[in-house]
């Protein structure tokens, strides 16, 4: 015997039907965690009865209180997960194409080309598709000379006059592999495309097949090394010259007087072997701190009802998303809309829904339901103090509009508090070297047009939370 090893254990999560109940057909998603307390705990009470003799008699249970924390990186797939259990499911709109600008392209030497495109909005490293052009049309990754009204790729430069009616578009374009279609069963079939990347819920077009064009929802069972849609099997063997394409989409979550879906969370330890499964859970808390050069973890605070310790996992097959971080310096922060550099070091952000839970009878110590109560939102700004701004903003209570966005290539985290207040903080002198000042900050709901206290972006190729 052995002791089991924190590396090898493995977090599930799957939304339940209803509190402390999962579905009849389970849809799991593995989930990357850095560590994971969530776990019940049942204490014991001495007795008090008197039994004619020193010796105690058997104390007797309490209630279960299933509660902790699951740290979790903040991520451009699973992370939306943790925000659709806080938030319940986004509204989504895919991003749109730009258009190009009538205008002659420009060679940028060492094999690279400028495209005229006016307030693009794409950020350097995302991966785009050109077409309506003569010598450009195809996948792109945009490069780090890439400007706010011009996109930089590589590729042989060639004279071209482009025209608004060129366009550019935030997507994936993967080459399948040469290979035999599988007929999967159920419907479903793979397409043989190996580190593809793409997670499932993503929306596809297929181009260059004999049987498979078109447009399809990435399934369950989609792996590394195959894509799997719903469609009628015909056998075919792929070239290795056909494609998919997957656009990028923006996921809204605002605050709602709904209450929040529970969910299911299971800790693996496959070397004993041994599941524990936590039910009924509701996210109660997340918070993170952007600045200095760690990794930008979550800690979310999870409420629960109760605990098993099942023999099988709630799915066999869970999905695992791609992993793709946001890192510290892929952060920027704004106040009314303008960036503010030079200024802030650290930005700590606290999101409380304030859950509560009642133990109910019958229920066997176990919570019957948890509700949410009012949404605080707000946290600490630190920044150098080099003028008055901020200390006469909080000084005379003016509103804020603070965001934090986070872009990774075509991958993106947004988070928005249309309405704020700085407290009154005079900073203080702790040395020699430079002064700080440090401000806490209360978001809040009164008449901003978002009609949130918060309002968060979440970009990535997933169209449906519910595959």
């Amino acid at each position: 015997m052995t002791q089991e090893s924190g590396s090898l254990t493995r977090t599930y999560m799957a939304f339940e039907e209803s509190f402390n109940a999962l579905p009849a057909v389970v849809k799991g998603y593995v989930i990357p965690v850095t560590d994971n307390k969530l776990a019940g705990q049942q204490e014991q009470s001495a007795s008090k009865v008197l039994s004619g003799h020193v010796d105690a008699t058997a104390p007797d249970r309490g209630n279960l209180n299933v509660a902790g924390d699951i740290n979790v990186p903040v991520d451009a797939h699973s992370f939306g997960l943790h925000l659709r259990h806080m938030f319940l499911l986004p509204v989504s709109s895919v991003v749109a194409a730009k258009s190009l600008a009538n205008g002659a392209v420009a060679d940028k030497g060492s094999g690279k080309v400028g495209i005229p495109c006016p307030a693009h909005g794409l950020a350097k490293g995302a991966p785009v598709v050109i077409e309506g052009t003569t010598h450009y049309d195809g996948a792109h990754v945009l490069q780090p000379e890439t400007g706010p009204d011009e996109l930089v790729i590589l590729a042989p430069y060639t004279a071209e006059a482009v025209a608004d009616t060129d366009t550019v578009t935030l997507a994936r374009r993967i080459t399948l592999d040469a290979g035999a279609v599988t007929d999967k069963g159920g419907g479903l079939v793979g397409l043989p495309c190996a580190g593809h990347g793409l997670p499932v819920g993503a929306e596809i077009t297929v181009a260059g097949t004999t049987n498979y064009d078109g447009t399809y929802t990435l399934k369950r069972g989609t792996g590394p090394g195959e894509i799997v849609i719903a469609a009628t099997f015909a056998a075919e063997t792929l070239a290795g010259d056909e494609t998919v394409t997957a656009r990028f989409w923006d996921h809204v979550f605002k605050v709602t007087n709904a209450q929040t879906q529970s969910a299911a969370f299971e800790r693996e330890f496959p070397s004993i072997p041994a599941v524990f499964r936590n039910g009924g859970v509701k996210a109660n808390q997340c918070k993170l701190t952007i600045g200095g050069s760690g990794e930008i973890i979550a800690a979310m605070t999870e409420l629960g009802a109760g605990e098993s310790a099942p023999p099988a996992l709630m799915d066999p097959a869970p999905v695992r998303f791609p992993l793709h971080k946001f890192s510290q310096f892929h952060a920027s922060l704004s106040v009314d809309g303008a960036d503010v550099r030079g200024r802030f070091t650290e930005l700590a952000l606290t999101l409380n829904l304030n859950q509560a839970g009642e133990f109910t009878i019958g229920d066997q110590g176990q919570l019957g339901d948890i509700s949410r109560g009012v949404m605080e939102s707000g946290g600490t700004l630190t920044g150098l103090f080099k003028d008055t701004a901020y200390a006469d903003k909080a000084l005379l209570q003016t509103r804020l509009a603070v965001g934090l966005r986070l872009v990774n290539g075509g991958y993106a985290l947004g988070l928005l508090f249309p309405e704020a207040e700085l407290s009154r903080a005079t900073p203080p002198v702790e040395g020699p070297q430079g002064v700080k000042e440090t401000y806490t900050i209360t978001c809040f709901r009164d008449v901003n047009a978002a009609e949130s206290s918060l309002v968060i972006t979440l970009r990535n190729e997933i169209k449906t939370w519910t595959e």
